[in-house]
């Protein structure tokens, strides 16, 4: 079975990452995609700025710092591919939003669903409210607060000797050199699905830096037969928070899972 698994998630990887579905991609997603190459070209110096625009019209302002994650979202199309491509119905959740690359690429992609997107870094925060407010996106709501296993509050640790620095982690205390520190609201998902009274979870995309383990294994089994999908990042850690472990335990939950890339878990019920 173990060899199974492997020689899908090879297969997986090959594909995913083809440079001709990348630029496909990407050409589908940007009427613009001309100028983007000639920025690509310009080693994304020239504009400083560049404005990605969507074939709905949507605007993206992207900066030189941002092209990875802008990438991965919009040529490799990464937390989404292969699921099954049937319609979305219900919520869309985007844990770990950052500056919403993935909340605006599904508002393109799925204009009847609400998107819901959870961002904890200020920083990033301000631009996600920024970029949903540029292109008057009324089904996409930003919420200021991170999502971990338990609802309180939690502290972030941020690398401040970094240029740009965009990923935040939770840390268990202060007092190491070179970090910047700042407490936030925290959520479980079985608050934040119980308070909003979600009855379908159309799609759950996770990037949220280690804590998708905290999330995942505190959730409840009622709330785990609400959610379709899910897309998530991982990180390895020790004997149960790796992917591996994350995997065995979604398919005792009811998933078939994928990982596409390592550490890049696609997920849905079977």
């Amino acid at each position: 079975m173990r060899e199974i698994l492997k020689a899908e998630s090879k297969i997986s990887y090959l594909v995913h990452n083809s440079n001709v579905r990348r630029w496909g991609n990407l050409i589908r997603n940007l009427d613009n995609w001309w100028d983007f190459f000639l920025w690509k070209l310009s080693g994304y110096r020239k504009p400083a700025t560049f404005v990605a625009r969507l074939r709905n019209g949507i605007e993206v302002p992207l900066e030189a710092r941002q092209r990875h994650e802008f990438k991965l979202m919009f040529m490799n199309h990464e937390y989404i591919w292969p699921i099954p491509n049937k319609k979305l119905n219900g919520v869309i959740i985007d844990l770990g939003a950052n500056v919403g690359f993935f909340t605006l690429w599904a508002s393109l992609r799925y204009p009847h669903c609400k998107v819901l997107s959870f961002e904890p870094f200020p920083r990033n925060y301000e631009v996600l409210v920024q970029n949903i407010a540029r292109n008057s996106l009324n089904n996409c709501h930003a919420i200021q607060c991170a999502v971990s296993g338990k609802t309180g509050e939690v502290v972030f640790g941020l690398e401040t000797t970094i240029e740009n620095p965009t990923e935040p982690h939770i840390v268990e205390a202060k007092g190491a050199d070179g970090r910047h520190f700042f407490t936030v609201p925290c959520l479980n998902l079985d608050d934040i699905m119980e308070k909003r009274s979600l009855q379908t979870v159309a799609f759950l995309k996770i990037d949220i830096e280690g804590s998708e383990y905290d999330v995942l294994y505190n959730l409840s089994d009622a709330n785990y037969r609400k959610i379709q999908r899910i897309g998530m990042e991982t990180e390895d850690f020790d004997e149960r928070r790796n992917t591996r472990s994350l995997r065995a335990f979604l398919q005792e939950k009811g998933y078939k899972t994928v990982e596409v890339t390592p550490h890049l878990v696609h997920c849905w019920r079977i």
